[in-house]
């Protein structure tokens, strides 16, 4: 569920339970052993064209990109087998990159180092009537650092699991209308335009939330379609959302939700580009939109991939299952390695300025 934002900054510290560390230089952990298994025989070459990136996933790894290869950044140190720590989502403002995850985890990078928020653990749960929340910080999407909404999966009907984050303290929201469930995906084009995607609270039919600045209020207004994994959300104008689900790329024309491309048993989970050179991500694979049409774009890797986002449309990545990546550029795309076995759900380009 990748978003489309100013150039993108570096990394972020640790808001929740999780404990990460440097590799010492001559570390060799699981993210460092090659991954020849997903990537197309010849196809492996430094790409000719590309800027910094940040890419983070399973078990907290996190990884950087400083124009030539992919190196460990950090992971996390504690292991569970059953409920491994994951990073799911960021965002950028003009000077700080965030990343979301489970473990109550939210990380900041800004100004050349890492900082440490407070948690959002146990935030407005008394005003909710919510006994618990779950710490899975599936998303994240804001204005700037002072206006920051970050969305929790899993809580239970009317828990209110959107927190906004005002430079200070975290609040938790109230809504005005409607039962939630899971909510995996934000996007929004103002203070007071944002989108929020996820399931109903009994089904796995496809909800949609919209924030007008005061509240959270269901949508009256969805597509009739299900959820079998995370729904991607871009929002490139208050009439110009892209929307990705089960077998179908939605788009918001300001009034009404259309099937803009259909394509049977695939789950559209990540959006990166402009209006007239969009493109968005399954496990399947990827789908390129011209302005007028949409057409298949394979990235040359054999795993699923998971997300899609880079500097600009001529230096994208795609990066998904089992650390795949493959980067797109005047030659077309071209699969990397990573350097990791490790899934990658999230995947951000940064400005030199802000990489690592």
């Amino acid at each position: 569920m990748m978003k489309l934002t100013s150039f993108l900054v570096a990394l972020a510290a640790c808001g929740g339970t999780a404990n990460f560390q440097d590799p010492a230089p001559d570390a060799s952990p699981d993210v460092a052993k090659k991954n020849d298994a997903s990537i197309d025989s010849g196809t492996i070459h430094p790409p000719t064209h590309a800027g910094k990136a940040w890419a983070f996933g399973e078990s907290g790894t996190r990884l950087y990109f400083d124009g030539t290869s992919w190196s460990l950044d950090g992971q996390s140190t504690e292991v569970d087998a059953a409920t491994p720590l994951r990073l799911l989502d960021a965002w950028a403002s003009d000077d700080s990159l965030w990343v979301v995850g489970s473990e109550f985890t939210i990380m900041r990078f800004h100004a050349g180092a890492w900082e440490t928020l407070p948690s959002p653990k146990g935030v407005g749960l008394d005003d909710a009537g919510i006994a618990s929340d779950t710490g899975i910080m599936t998303s994240v999407w804001g204005t700037r650092d002072d206006d920051v909404w970050v969305s929790e999966q899993d809580l239970a009907p009317n828990s209110r699991p959107f927190l906004h984050w005002d430079g200070t303290k975290w609040t938790r929201s109230v809504e005005t209308s409607g039962t939630l469930g899971e909510v995996t995906g934000l996007s929004g084009a103002a203070q007071n335009d944002i989108w929020a995607a996820g399931s109903g609270a009994v089904t796995i039919t496809l909800d949609l939330w919209h924030y007008d600045g005061t509240s959270w209020t269901k949508s009256p207004t969805t597509p009739a379609t299900t959820i079998i994994d995370e729904p991607g959300f871009l929002t490139l104008a208050s009439n110009d959302v892209w929307l990705g689900a089960m077998n179908d790329v939605w788009h918001w024309d300001g009034t009404t939700w259309t099937s803009a491309y259909h394509a049977a048993g695939y789950s559209f989970r990540s959006f990166f580009g402009t209006k007239d050179d969009l493109w968005a991500t399954s496990k399947q694979n990827m789908v390129h939109f011209d302005g007028t049409k949409w057409t298949p774009s394979p990235t040359k890797v054999t795993a699923s991939t998971l997300s899609v986002g880079g500097t600009s449309t001529h230096d994208m990545w795609a990066v998904g299952d089992d650390g795949v990546a493959a980067h797109y550029d005047a030659d077309g795309w071209i699969a990397f390695d990573t350097g990791t076995t490790q899934s990658l759900e999230v995947v951000i380009g940064v400005s030199d300025a802000l990489g690592k």
